[in-house]
C-alpha cells in the first residue's frame, strides 16, 4: 500500500511540473521580456549575507551557510553588473498604500511574534 501512495505522488509531481511549465513557456511567448534588474541582486546580497552570519553563528553551520554563499553570489552579481542597474520606479498612490500596509503588517506581525516568544519563556 505504501508503494501506490509513493507512486501516486510521483506521477502527480511530474504531471504538476509539466503544467507549469508549460504555463510558463506560454507566457513567456506571449509576454515581453523584462531586463534583468541587477540592483534588486545587490540589495539581496546585502540582506542575504549578514543574515547568513547570524544564523551561522547562533543557530548551526547547516543553516547559515547557504545564507551566507547566497547572499555572497547575489551580492557578486549585483557588484559587477553595476553598470546595468536601472533607476528605482516611482510608486503609483496605489502601490505606495500597498507597500506601507505590507510593512505595517510585518511590523506587527514580528511584535506578535516577539512577544508571544518573550511571553512562552
Amino acid at each position: 500500500m505504501p508503494y501506490a501512495i509513493i507512486a501516486i505522488s510521483v506521477v502527480a509531481i511530474i504531471v504538476i511540473g509539466f503544467v507549469v511549465l508549460a504555463v510558463t513557456l506560454r507566457r513567456r511567448k506571449q509576454e515581453e521580456v523584462k531586463p534583468i534588474d541587477y540592483r534588486t541582486f545587490f540589495i539581496l546580497g546585502i540582506c542575504w549575507l549578514p543574515m547568513g552570519i547570524v544564523f551561522w553563528i547562533v543557530m548551526d553551520l547547516a543553516f547559515g551557510i547557504p545564507l551566507f554563499v547566497m547572499g555572497g553570489t547575489l551580492l557578486t552579481i549585483g557588484l559587477v553588473n553595476r553598470a546595468k542597474w536601472t533607476e528605482p520606479q516611482t510608486l503609483t498612490g496605489g502601490q505606495r498604500k500597498l507597500m506601507i500596509g505590507s510593512i505595517v503588517g510585518g511590523i506587527l506581525l514580528l511584535i506578535l511574534m516577539l512577544s508571544i516568544f518573550i511571553f512562552i519563556e
